[in-house]
């Protein structure tokens, strides 16, 4: 049996006290007739700041010794994270066993203790397994790219890093950099939170947006060659090296079409499964529906912050479709007129479980808050029906 909105309650348990004062002084009517347009507002606190992580994807490296560390960035204004990697924390391979020669290639001791390479050497080539970002962007966002993705390289340990030639391979795009600074990320000191508002300056810097916006994994390979012609230090060779690379990894994203599209998850309203109206079963003619009263309904959802404004508000579920005007504010709210409160009620469009989706214009963009929440709920309907007292209801 279908549940009964407490709308409809309210109304049986009036018919008796209607009954009772037409006895009394009226001719009992025929059909009872009711109309209005109750609103229902309460609390409703339902957190989306962990939904918008899951839907974009967070760095990971599955089976592989290396692991990410994600750290929140709580001085920058919106969303972002720290990703923290350490790539290679080893001394290089170097073999001096052969006199005069370093990996079999020929130096000079232009004074005590140094050594002068005569050709570049290679002491490093070391590949990254690859880093995958999820599929969020992909699966939920369309015509958007995520903006200001950065990535840089730190590396440090010892002062022969002044003298190397490093270069690396970012999805089979090379860059090669020498005259580098022995400089670490100071990830020792951040302890579980990085406090500044833009990404550490490495030695080199990646923008790797576009790898994030097309679905693409990061593979990185890093090697390293002490240059020629340098006067080295030969005790600096037995140092052991640090290499770093850090993701500056902001929650922002720009539309670039002008229909741009954000799906929700499934599960954003309810369960993903259950009829927003209570429902739990589609309507039958010999059975009351609770949304057979209701002529429309206009539903608003208060937000703690005014992300969406400016987008427009789309609603699906089977053969219902609704769409809204710019949202405006903190506020999410769509209308069910007549047509489709009359579709919703049809069996073969049970249960009305909608999905969510917001286009953005050109150029929109979405700064995603550190808490974002829904405040309340309100619920304005216009019911008309008609009671009959003969047993019928219409």
């Amino acid at each position: 049996m279908v549940k009964k909105s407490s709308i409809l309650k309210t109304v049986f348990v009036l018919i008796p006290l209607i009954l009772a004062i037409f006895a009394c002084s009226l001719p009992l009517p025929s059909n009872i007739e009711i109309l209005g347009s109750p609103e229902l507002s309460f609390k409703a606190n339902k957190s989306l700041t962990d939904m918008f992580q899951d839907m974009i994807g967070l760095p990971e490296m599955p089976d592989s010794e290396y692991k990410p560390e994600i750290l929140p960035c709580k001085n920058v204004e919106y969303q972002t994270y720290i990703v923290y990697i350490e790539l290679f924390h080893d001394n290089f391979d170097i073999d001096l066993n052969i006199p005069d020669k370093l990996n079999g290639q020929s130096y000079t001791t232009p004074s005590a203790g140094k050594i002068r390479m005569i050709n570049d050497v290679k002491i490093l080539d070391e590949p990254i397994p690859s880093i995958s970002f999820g599929e969020g962007l992909n699966k939920y966002f369309e015509g958007f790219e995520f903006s200001g993705v950065n990535s840089t390289i730190f590396i440090s340990g010892s002062d022969v890093v002044k003298f190397l030639r490093l270069e690396i391979d970012f999805n089979g795009e090379e860059t090669s950099k020498n005259n580098l600074a022995n400089k670490s990320s100071g990830y020792e000191n951040w302890n579980g939170e990085y406090g500044g508002k833009t990404m550490p300056e490495g030695c080199v810097t990646f923008d790797i947006s576009p790898l994030i916006t097309s679905g693409e994994t990061l593979d990185i390979n890093i090697k390293a060659y002490l240059e020629k012609d340098n006067d080295i230090e030969r005790a600096w060779l037995d140092l052991p090296v640090k290499v770093e690379l850090v993701i500056w990894y902001p929650l922002v994203f720009t539309a670039i079409t002008d229909d741009a599209k954000i799906d929700f998850p499934d599960d954003f309203f309810g369960d993903g499964e259950s009829d927003l109206f209570g429902r739990t079963e589609p309507a039958e003619d010999d059975k009351m529906s609770p949304t057979e009263i209701i002529q429309s309904a206009e539903l608003t959802i208060k937000l703690n912050h005014d992300l969406f404004e400016g987008a427009i508000l789309n609603i699906k579920s089977k053969d219902v479709t609704i769409s809204t005007d710019e949202l405006q504010g903190q506020y999410l709210g769509f209308k069910i007129d007549e047509e489709n409160m009359k579709k919703i009620n049809e069996p073969d469009n049970f249960p009305f479980n909608p999905k969510f989706s917001f286009n953005f214009k050109k150029g929109g963009r979405i700064n995603v808050p550190w808490e974002l929440s829904t405040e309340e709920f309100s619920l304005k309907a216009r019911i008309h029906h008609t009671i009959s007292l003969k047993g019928e209801d219409k």
